[in-house]
């Protein structure tokens, strides 16, 4: 955070990064009023796996996977949308699941120096309580139980047409999808994604996905090692072992150790497919 930090911030030891402060609260009715103010920008702070199935109407998301990363991305807005100057003058209309993260978003962009930080109390579901035909909330809200989303528009002539309003698109073929299953998540990170029906059953590699992040990884790193013979196998070390190699600097830790826990996976599974070809040859004998 800036060393300076604004008049209207105070410290508190116990809110998030010891900022207090947060955005002017708006009620349902205020935020769905505000929304008309195209002067402003209207800032959705969930994760991208959430917003992709569901959000306010000329929203933008902060573009993350996770929570984690708000802050970097909250930092990019302010410095790389026309000038810091320009976005930290112009009206911020954000909102969340509930809102309990923009009460921290807030507090960091009012801390960053922005001048008109406005949040969404209550957050969506409050929205929705007040305005059942969806209002200018489109697609669905992502809930974190097992449903994974629920339908925004409970009420009026949209929903008595029978009509699905998608905004979600298949990760891999972009085509209309708003339904997450527990079973299309990243090999990798285990990151949320949207894949259609169709995409599934073509899938070259079943049970297999891998998100934006890991796109890079889609031909070395899989989860289930039996399906592959051990020439496979052996050029995924390969290609494995050269990633590997190019990461350099304390940054790359993770990835680093990420890496060399999939290799040793292989490793291992390449050491059981020689001990059942030499069992199978004495076996021959």
């Amino acid at each position: 955070v800036d060393s300076v930090i604004q008049s209207h911030i105070f410290y508190d030891e116990n809110s998030f990064g010891g900022l207090g402060g947060v955005g002017h609260h708006l009620s349902a009715d205020e935020f769905h009023d505000a929304l008309s103010d195209k002067s402003g920008i209207v800032l959705d702070i969930r994760n991208d796996f959430e917003y992709n199935i569901g959000h306010f109407e000329g929203a933008r998301s902060v573009n993350t996977d996770t929570y984690a990363n708000t802050w970097d991305s909250l930092d990019k807005l302010i410095d790389g949308d026309g000038g810091e100057e320009e976005v930290k003058d112009r009206k911020i209309f954000m909102y969340c699941t509930g809102g309990i993260r923009c009460e921290k978003a807030s507090a960091y962009l009012l801390a960053k120096g922005c001048k008109n930080v406005y949040q969404l109390q209550g957050g969506i579901h409050r929205y929705l309580e007040q305005f059942p035909d969806g209002g200018k909330f489109v697609g669905k809200n992502y809930v974190f139980d097992a449903r994974y989303s629920i339908p925004a528009k409970t009420s009026g002539e949209y929903l008595d047409s029978g009509m699905e309003e998608i905004v979600g698109r298949c990760f891999y073929c972009n085509s209309p999808h708003d339904s997450y299953r527990p079973d299309t998540t990243c090999t990798v990170c285990n990151a949320q994604l949207l894949v259609c029906p169709e995409c599934i059953a073509t899938n070259p590699v079943c049970g297999e996905y891998h998100c934006r992040t890991h796109w890079h990884l889609r031909s070395m790193y899989f989860t289930s090692l039996e399906p592959f013979s051990a020439r496979d196998l052996k050029q995924q070390a390969q290609d494995l072992n050269l990633l590997l190699n190019s990461l350099e600097g304390k940054n790359q830790k993770n990835r680093r150790r990420t890496l060399r826990k999939q290799i040793q996976r292989v490793e291992n599974r390449l050491e059981e497919l020689e001990v059942l070809m030499s069992d199978n040859e004495s076996e021959s004998v």
